[in-house]
Order: C-alpha cells, then sequence, then structure tokens
C-alpha cells in the first residue's frame, strides 16, 4: 500500500478485516489522486440577494439587490450583472461567475 506523490495518477487504498472468527467486513476502498492541479468539479454557486421575481408599477423604482456567490474552493466572489433585453417590457439581469476551474455557475 503506498502512494507516490511524486508521481502523477489516481491511486486506490483498500480496507479489510476479519474478526477471530473470521467473519469479514465490507472492503472500503478510497481513491487518491496525485496531480500538479487538483480536480474542481464543483461549480460555485449564486444566490439572489432577495426574491428571484418582483412585480413593478409602471413609473415605480426600481433598485437591484444584488447576488452573490460561493466557490467551495474560492471562497466568496465578485458577481457582475449583465442585462439582457428579450423583448419589449421585459427585462433580465443575469448574473454569472466561472470559479477558477473555469466550471459555470448555477442560479439559485
Amino acid at each position: 500500500m503506498s502512494v507516490n506523490t511524486e508521481k502523477s495518477g489516481t491511486y486506490f487504498v483498500e480496507y479489510n478485516v476479519s474478526d477471530e472468527a473470521e467473519n469479514k467486513a465490507d472492503p472500503l476502498q478510497r481513491e487518491i489522486f496525485v496531480g500538479s492541479q487538483i480536480l474542481d468539479e464543483t461549480p460555485p454557486v449564486i444566490t439572489l440577494n432577495g426574491d428571484a421575481k418582483m412585480t413593478l408599477h409602471i413609473g415605480e423604482l426600481y433598485t437591484e439587490l444584488g447576488a452573490s456567490a460561493s466557490d467551495d474552493r474560492d471562497g466568496v466572489v465578485d458577481v457582475i450583472a449583465v442585462q439582457d433585453l428579450f423583448n419589449a417590457g421585459a427585462a433580465f439581469i443575469t448574473s454569472d461567475f466561472e470559479g477558477g476551474a473555469g466550471l459555470g455557475c448555477p442560479r439559485y
């Protein structure tokens, strides 16, 4: 059982045990990845400040409440709001962020 941390690759360590009556436990396995860049497979998450849907009267002042984003590796990250107009009378502001690994961010 050895993990060569000088060589890139995926290593497996298996654990198993039996008691004095020779009853065997179900084996467990650990996967260890060694590389120059650790894999980041979890995208950041955007959270809206306030409600996802808002209704305003014509002429009423709108103040954007913004959003926040967090990533399991990059921590709290800045969110940039981008406004897209898809059709007359409807304005959609979307917030996008890509984590350090270039993973997109789901919106919640």
